[in-house]
């Protein structure tokens, strides 16, 4: 081992190495191996078993510990695959992440790039006498590629593709599988609606790094191809005798009303959704006005009343005014001392389809505490409306308010 490693200048992997002793055929307990510079190589338990290119073996194949593992982990990527959601939307997966898609590389797109590439290569060959065999040859051919060269090379080199209803300027694969996911009735909403909001409402997409299968199914819950009472009432028609929501026994049980319409998760799921938005939200503030906080805003816990010289941030304050005015409990009211300016903060979860009129409704709601608190504490009050949609869109309006 010394004068191995002493040749190729690496040293040798020695916690990676076990000795195996056998006396008679018997595997019996050994005591190592020594090496020079006070260096020894581990017995090899009797009870475990060491792994080869992925093979178990201890003095010889452990047949009986390989078949376990292999029914092990075929069994894991059964469920795996159980899990997955077939009647999702095939187009988003080869759509770009900063697009909403998975990011995932179409074959058929490969494929039709190798015949633009290789088409074009045909048409240049320097070579006349070349060029006019292999054009000939090919010509002959019923799957040619030289046969339809043109719209493969008009489509690399000017970005056109040729469709049933014409010609289409700055056309891409990308935007061809767009066009297919947008004309899906049902998956398409989720395309339509990421042309109306703000653009990092797919940024989770690039920036969480999720497991694949939490991807999946948050994926799957945006294009609504759970299977829910209603969808397998109305569209997959299982003989489901309603579609009634399994909790609340009350409403149609669709993918909208189990993310923001259920009353019976109303004072639970969505409640604890609600205060992780408003904590995260509290904790940022803290850090920018060097207030007192945790490590991670999920540890984050905010007190009723945080105070500092220059700032005071109220959380979950019941106001006590002159006036009656109904809504005077904002998530966040955060007062600048020096300037005197108020501002209230109120945190709404909604449907992502919902979010311009939650909006609004925020707004209009407060803004009678808005009056009322510029009069009363002479300042300047504004009312900050922070909407984020169940399914992670978010307005174009909500960077002005941070």
């Amino acid at each position: 081992v010394k004068t191995f490693s002493s040749d190729i200048c690496m040293q040798l992997g020695l916690d990676k190495c076990a000795t195996v002793t056998i006396n008679r055929g018997q595997m019996v307990r050994g005591d190592g191996l020594k090496l020079p510079r006070d260096k020894v190589i581990d017995p090899l338990p009797l009870e475990k078993s060491y792994e080869h290119l992925g093979i178990l073996e201890h003095g010889s194949i452990n047949n009986i510990d390989v078949k376990k593992k292999a029914t092990m982990e075929y069994k894991k990527r059964l469920r795996q695959l159980l899990k997955s959601k077939p009647k999702a939307d095939m187009e988003r997966l080869y759509e770009p992440r900063r697009k909403g898609g998975r990011g995932l590389k179409s074959i058929d797109d490969l494929v039709f790039k190798e015949q633009c590439a290789l088409s074009m290569r045909f048409e240049k060959f320097s070579n006349l006498n070349l060029s006019l065999l292999v054009y000939k040859k090919e010509r002959k051919i019923k799957k040619s590629y030289l046969k339809h060269s043109t719209t493969p090379a008009l489509k690399l080199v000017s970005k056109e593709k040729i469709v049933e209803k014409g010609m289409r300027e700055n056309q891409t694969d990308h935007e061809d599988h767009l066009m297919k996911w947008a004309a899906n009735t049902l998956h398409g909403k989720r395309e339509k609606l990421l042309k109306i909001v703000d653009e990092d409402s797919s940024k989770w997409l690039r920036t969480a790094h999720l497991k694949p299968p939490t991807e999946a199914l948050i994926i799957a819950v945006q294009d609504q191809a759970l299977h829910t009472n209603w969808m397998g009432h109305y569209v997959l028609k299982t003989g489901k005798t309603t579609d009634k929501c399994r909790r609340c026994k009350k409403f149609a049980e669709t993918v909208k009303h189990i993310v923001s319409r259920c009353p019976m998760l109303a004072q639970g799921m969505y409640h604890e959704r609600h205060n992780q938005v408003a904590n995260a939200l509290h904790w940022d503030f803290c850090g920018q006005y060097q207030l007192p906080r945790e490590q991670h805003w999920w540890e984050h816990k905010p007190e009723p009343v945080t105070e500092k010289e220059r700032v005071e941030i109220l959380w979950d304050f019941t106001l006590q005014l002159y006036r009656c005015v109904e809504a005077r409990k904002p998530d966040i009211l955060l007062i600048q001392k020096a300037s005197g300016s108020i501002t209230i903060i109120y945190i709404a979860c909604p449907w992502d389809e919902t979010l311009a009129k939650k909006e609004e409704e925020k707004i209009s709601k407060y803004q009678p505490l808005r009056m009322e608190l510029a009069r009363t504490w002479g300042g300047k009050a504004k009312v900050v409306p922070i909407v984020v949609g169940t399914l992670g869109a978010l307005p174009k309006t909500l960077k002005g308010y941070l």
